[in-house]
């Protein structure tokens, strides 16, 4: 969970002429309250399942803003072990538009990654010419079991293509300037 300092409940807090980062009270205590609601969610209305344990730690980042790490240990009723669980609860490909505008639009602006390789070398991800975050994913039919257990997420070519600023961003993570 990473807090938003434009959250409508910090905004509504504010003077005018205020920004966030000047009522930073104001933020921890939204970011606070927002923490006890994900934990209800989470813990006791089991929105993944039964928690056997959990632990969590609160980080801020370096504009000061808080974020929090969770580790659940689900019961043995409620763990993910097949490609089917994973996909029930994760999901790396563009919601739907047309059913999820909302969520589709959030996603396109906080979670496209890039553009870097060919068409920005100097991107920040950039390491020795490749991208430190593997980009562009292949595209998987079902989910995988990969190496070290972890999982290849479905990621199918429906052919989607996102315009964000000036740019066309298309389902195979590669981006084209308009």
């Amino acid at each position: 969970m990473t807090s938003n300092p434009y959250w409508d409940e910090i905004v509504e807090q504010l003077l005018p002429g205020q920004m966030p980062q000047d009522r930073l009270d104001i933020v921890a205590r939204v970011y606070r309250a927002k923490l006890r609601d994900l934990q209800d969610f989470l813990l006791k209305r089991h929105h993944l399942g039964k928690v056997a344990a959990w632990a969590h730690v609160t980080e801020f980042q370096k504009r000061g803003l808080p974020h929090e790490h969770f580790l659940l240990v689900m019961k043995d009723e409620s763990k993910v072990r097949t490609p089917d669980d994973y996909d029930k609860c994760i999901s790396a490909e563009l919601p739907d538009q047309k059913k999820y505008l909302e969520l589709h639009r959030l996603v396109c602006k906080h979670m496209m990654h890039g553009p870097c390789g060919v068409l920005n070398r100097k991107c920040p991800c950039m390491i020795d010419g490749n991208c430190h975050f593997h980009y562009p994913y292949y595209f998987y039919e079902t989910t995988q079991r990969g190496k070290s257990s972890y999982p290849i997420y479905r990621r199918r070519d429906d052919g989607q293509k996102v315009k964000i600023k000036k740019e066309l961003w298309t389902t195979d993570g590669l981006c084209h300037i308009i």
